[in-house]
């Protein structure tokens, strides 16, 4: 197990001071990197570690199957990290999304109905 702190970035992409996400990467390619019990001992005791450490802001392991070297995955599962950057970003936005979706389903409905569709509902979203 190989546990690493990096910094964290801010939205322009500069390290933010004294932030860290802790990655601990399991490191057993003898053995496809398997959860053997040592492992999971590295895991836990990576944990540990980050938890202890109060510059750490984030730590995650999700790793289910085989990766590919030098790929960066991120998440759980575990997904390139450029992937799950956009589903954060998405999950985030799904409470306005559903709104936006509900007003959309009643539009339609009352076009089914022949009923005049009042746009000025969707400025109170």
């Amino acid at each position: 197990m190989i546990f690493e702190k990096k910094p964290i970035l801010d939205p322009q992409g500069n390290a933010v001071k004294d932030l860290f996400a802790a990655w601990i990467i399991l490191n057993n390619p003898a053995q496809y990197n398997s959860y053997t019990t040592e492992m999971v001992k590295g895991v836990i005791a990576g944990f540990q570690r980050a938890s202890a450490d109060n510059s750490v802001v984030a730590a995650t392991a999700g790793v289910t199957k085989d990766v590919k070297p030098g790929t960066v995955v991120s998440g759980f599962p575990a997904r390139e990290h450029h992937i799950a950057r956009r589903l954060w970003a998405l999950t985030a936005q799904l409470p306005d999304m559903a709104k936006r979706v509900k007003e959309l389903e009643r539009m339609v409905e009352e076009l089914r109905k022949g009923v005049t569709v009042d746009s000025s509902a969707e400025d109170d979203r």
